[in-house]
């Protein structure tokens, strides 16, 4: 979905233009776990939140006839490997929604003045140099999943309370992790599948 800001136009005609592009992806979805990153020196804090600088940068953003982005790529260095636990950790960001936001050096206090598109993350290749993600709309009706419901290793796929969790006791809070489910003595009711191999890519070093 692509959101424009109503001072967009204005900033992207005046002189000297210098625009800051802004990554965000949620990495969890149930616990609002969110990375943010810019390939702009030093930083970036825009409408409140801040966007740490990261080696990142993204092409082939490709349009449809309503001007909506439909295809994407988004390359994000792994030099250091952060990348790679990050990748370990919140399952392979497998239809993570990330969002790229332009803004502009001169509007950057204002809110108004940017453009948006959220993609998910359809496939991920990794070297060790760099993280690669394809991304898609939500909307990719040509690519549906099937089955629709799709196996992970660390969060439950059931509804906190629902038929299939299960859980009657008196917590009204649960993050969907394993570790909580034991907490709340429930694990045998957790709808995640923790024994799934993961698609670890193992480096040597020099």
């Amino acid at each position: 979905m692509r959101l424009v800001g109503d001072s967009f136009k204005q900033a992207k005609n005046a002189e000297l233009v210098r625009p800051i592009f802004l990554y965000s992806l949620l990495l969890d979805p149930t616990g609002n776990v969110w990375k943010r990153w810019t390939s702009w020196s030093g930083g970036v804090t825009f409408d409140g939140i801040d966007y740490e600088f990261y080696p990142i940068t993204h092409s082939s953003m490709g349009e449809d006839g309503t001007g909506s982005i439909q295809k994407g790529s988004v390359v994000i260095s792994n030099a250091n490997r952060e990348m790679q636990a990050l990748l370990d950790e919140y399952d392979g960001f497998r239809e993570r929604p990330l969002t790229i936001t332009q803004v502009w050096e001169q509007t950057l206090l204002d809110p108004t003045a940017f453009i948006s598109d959220t993609l998910a993350v359809k496939e991920v290749s990794i070297t060790e140099k760099r993280v690669s993600l394809t991304l898609s709309s939500e909307l990719d009706v040509l690519s549906i999943r099937i089955p629709r419901k799709v196996m992970t290793r660390t969060f439950c796929r059931f509804s906190f309370k629902g038929v299939e969790c299960a859980y009657a006791g008196a917590e009204t809070r649960c993050n969907r992790t394993l570790n909580r489910c034991r907490e709340l003595e429930n694990q045998a009711r957790f709808g995640a599948f923790p024994a799934t191999p993961l698609q670890r890519i193992f480096l040597r070093g020099e």
